[in-house]
This record gives C-alpha cells, sequence and structure tokens, in this order.
C-alpha cells in the first residue's frame, strides 16, 4: 500500500490517512471490497438490504465522502453537496448489531486489501464514531 501505510506513520494528520489508504484509488478500492464483502458474505445481508439505491450510486457517495473523511479532497461537497451522516440515515433501523455488522464489514474490507494492521486499528477506531451516531439517530 506504500511507504506510508507504516506503524510509525501518524494516521489522522492532514492528509496522512487518505495517503495510506491509496488515495482516491485506494479508497475506491476500499468501498469496492466492502461492497463486494457485504453482497457475497451471508453474515452482511441484513445491511446489506438496507442499499436500496443502486450500488455504483451508493459507492460513490461512499468513496467521495471518505476522500474528505480521511483528509483528501471533499469530494463529496464538490459532486452531491453537504452531508449530515447520521440525518442522511435516519430512516433506517440500525441498532448496536447493524452498527457491529458494518464495522465488521469495513473491517473484513480493509484487511483483504492488505493494509497494516495499525492503519486497520487506526480505522476502525474512527468509523466507529460515526457509525455509533448514526446507531443513536437510527434508534426508536
Amino acid at each position: 500500500m506504500g511507504d506510508k501505510n507504516k506503524a510509525n506513520f501518524a494516521f489522522g494528520v492532514g492528509d496522512n490517512t487518505y495517503q495510506a489508504v491509496g488515495q482516491e484509488e485506494g479508497i475506491v478500492r476500499l468501498v469496492d471490497s466492502f461492497y463486494a464483502t457485504m453482497a457475497a458474505e451471508e453474515q452482511y445481508s441484513a445491511i446489506w438490504q438496507m442499499h436500496s439505491a443502486p450500488p455504483d450510486i451508493s459507492r460513490a457517495r461512499l468513496s467521495a465522502f471518505l476522500c474528505g473523511w480521511m483528509g483528501g479532497p471533499r469530494r463529496y461537497q464538490e459532486q452531491f453537496g453537504s452531508i449530515q451522516i447520521p440525518r442522511a440515515h435516519a430512516s433506517l433501523d440500525i441498532g448496536h448489531e447493524e452498527a457491529k455488522l458494518w464495522l465488521a464489514c469495513m473491517r473484513s474490507a480493509l484487511e483483504t486489501l492488505g493494509h497494516c494492521d495499525e492503519l486497520v486499528e487506526y480505522l476502525m477506531i474512527q468509523f466507529a464514531v460515526p457509525a455509533e451516531r448514526i446507531r443513536q439517530v437510527c434508534q426508536r
């Protein structure tokens, strides 16, 4: 994944995380891996069913969001306008189990791509924050 995907690299500083995942191309690979895992593995069927938008639109939105979220270009704003992630998911029935499944699927996608353990662990901690905010908004 490049020299910046090393244990001594300061993820979360500037665009370091964006660089470590392989920039925009790496993010697209991550999103593709995430969606392929979610679609193929039965354990993720509950969250797969929540993705009613055409897969190419969902992938484009997630890729664009992650670019800016990881410190790269603000592609989501450029392509789709502003977003508030929890509110965008408010119509879904997302509880603790669904949040855990989403996180597990994302971990699997990261590991499939061969990212170093330090980057995977850093991202999982970071992904847990929006996952929890989304869960809180979705609780009825």
